[in-house]
């Protein structure tokens, strides 16, 4: 058994938090330390410092990009409640949802098991069979993959966004 199956993906995040806010309050402790004693800081430390400010940056960039799409993916799931033809929108699906978790098209189509893929394909999944696409439709445009890893897929993503436990 490793480390990582002994906690949550929840657990994980949260420790990682810890961590980052563990090393970013060490860097501006060092920060203080050499502005009131008027010397530099040590290149090593100053280049750790300049990296996290990048992360920062590069962080809220990307929570901005993500609650953009989130946005637009909410807004496309009141639009498809509306009804319509089944399959009308599913171009639309794919493009927001690959927007939203920052795959391509490709990868959501393709065999990648890896669980950001995984996640987008499942979203996708669940919003292709609400917007009235049959299992097995789904499947074909998501690869050629059977009605029951569809089913399976879609059933996953509405637990998970309820909040229940895999």
């Amino acid at each position: 058994m490793s480390y990582a199956d002994t906690f949550s993906q929840h657990d994980l995040r949260r420790r990682q938090s810890i961590i980052q806010q563990d090393i970013a309050f060490q860097v501006a402790l060092w920060n203080e330390h050499y502005a009131n004693a008027d010397q530099r800081m040590p290149r090593g430390l100053r280049a750790i410092a300049e990296r996290m400010n990048g992360l920062r940056s590069a962080a809220a960039e990307a929570e901005q990009r993500r609650e953009a799409a989130e946005a637009e993916l909410t807004a496309l799931k009141q639009k498809f409640k509306l009804g319509g033809i089944p399959g009308e929108h599913e171009q639309e699906i794919i493009d927001a949802v690959c927007r939203k978790h920052g795959v391509t098209m490709v990868q959501l189509k393709g065999r990648s098991r890896q669980v950001p893929i995984v996640l987008a394909r499942q979203e996708a999944m669940a919003l292709l069979v609400n917007d009235g696409l049959s299992y097995t439709q789904v499947g074909r445009i998501l690869g050629h993959r059977d009605h029951t890893t569809v089913l399976y897929g879609a059933a996953q993503h509405k637990r998970r966004s309820a909040g229940v436990p895999a």
